[in-house]
């Protein structure tokens, strides 16, 4: 029973800041529950709160910035101060307290870096240029993973650079193969 789950997790409300289990189940109810926007909330909440625990945050921050992308790519950001510019908010945070192993770990570091990237993408053109720099970190990180490549001419083709994300979408091809979004 979701919604009993939740309201009992809302009584707990308090603690989702300081202990991680509680935190972690809140994270699956709210993907459980569809991540909607009643729970916006709350994740901005715990993706502020868990910055230094770079699983935790990257959980927050990729439910914030699925419903940001949940608006049209022609329709401008709803705020300035929305889920996208929480998680970005979120991400640089947990990056700045990663240690100098996670730093350089492409499954750390370069997947904060790309969810990054695409938080920013979110934000609007304002952000572009941070955005960009994001996935150029990442594709440093690992130039294998196809999927930053994809992410990163997304970011191109919404801001109308067709060129530039042409040759990145054939740079994801490469390592992805010839799917759908690709």
């Amino acid at each position: 029973e979701l919604q009993s789950a939740w309201e009992a997790l809302l009584k707990r409300r308090t603690q989702l800041g300081s202990d991680p289990k509680l935190a972690e189940l809140a994270l699956g109810l709210i993907r459980e529950m569809g991540n909607r926007s009643a729970q916006r909330e709350l994740l901005r909440e715990l993706a502020q709160a868990w910055t230094t625990d770079w699983r935790l945050s990257v959980g927050a921050a990729s439910l914030l910035i699925e419903q940001a992308g949940r608006r049209g790519m022609d329709e401008p950001p709803l705020s300035e101060d929305g889920p996208a510019v929480w998680a970005a908010t979120a991400l640089r945070q947990t990056l700045d307290a990663l240690g100098d192993a996670d730093r350089k770990d492409p499954d750390v570091a370069g997947n904060i870096h790309a969810m990054l990237g695409n938080a920013l993408r979110f934000c609007g053109p304002g952000k572009d240029g941070e955005a960009q720099e994001a996935f150029t970190r990442a594709i440093e990180l690992d130039p294998e993973r196809g999927e930053w490549w994809y992410d990163a001419g997304l970011l191109d083709k919404w801001r109308g650079r067709f060129d530039e994300g042409y040759a990145a979408n054939e740079q994801a091809k490469m390592r992805l193969g010839p799917q759908r979004p690709v």
